[in-house]
């Protein structure tokens, strides 16, 4: 079971429950497979949408992955409206082995690592926009979820594998914090970041 946890274990059977729990309860499901399938190379996200697809899509006709645009030729990981409309983006990682670009499209994150270790680093809007992100990074995507058009439900999703003890991206990933951050939840091969990301303006 997940430490943190907090919400009803019949989440996605209940018919009242909230996009997070749904999400958790996915999670809760598919810990197992997923710790192992964690350990691929480049099919990670692929696979959890395919997941998330296949017990989401019989609660909520409406559900798909990489089909709402929303922003340019981008697609969304994850749109639905069973309850309440809502997009999200996915992003796996590990606590090594990944490059430091994959945070902002930079390889010089010195300053995104935590002051001590086990620390956080507090990140606002305006200073994700400030260096101006490359598309497809972890920052990237939190700005196009706030970016996006219309009224809607918008969540950023970050699995981080625990694979070993924390390089520079590592302990940067682990320590990023955006507003209206759910409690993390830890499983045995991984950890659980979510965000509900505010639309900008």
């Amino acid at each position: 079971m997940a430490k943190g946890e907090h919400h009803g274990g019949k989440a996605a059977q209940t018919g009242t429950a909230s996009w997070l729990e749904l999400f958790h309860q996915v999670f809760k499901e598919i810990e197992e497979p997923l710790g192992f399938v964690l350990n691929a190379t480049a099919c990670r996200e692929h696979w959890l949408q395919g997941e998330f697809y296949r017990r989401l899509k019989p609660l909520d006709e409406t559900f798909c992955v990489n089909e709402f645009s929303l922003k340019g030729q981008h697609k969304a990981d994850l749109y639905g409206t069973k309850a309440g409309e809502m997009v999200a983006e996915i992003k796996i990682y590990g606590t090594q082995g990944y490059y430091p670009k994959n945070l902002t499209g930079e390889h010089k994150i010195d300053h995104w690592l935590p002051k001590e270790a086990g620390g956080l680093v507090t990140v606002t809007y305006d200073q994700a926009e400030k260096v101006n992100p490359y598309p497809g990074s972890f920052m990237s995507d939190y700005l196009g979820l706030a970016e996006a058009a219309g009224e809607m439900e918008r969540y950023l999703i970050l699995v981080i594998h625990q694979n070993g003890g924390p390089d520079d991206f590592g302990k940067a990933i682990s320590a990023i914090q955006f507003p209206y951050f759910d409690p993390e939840r830890t499983y045995d091969k991984f950890r659980v970041h979510m965000w509900r990301v505010p639309k900008r303006g």
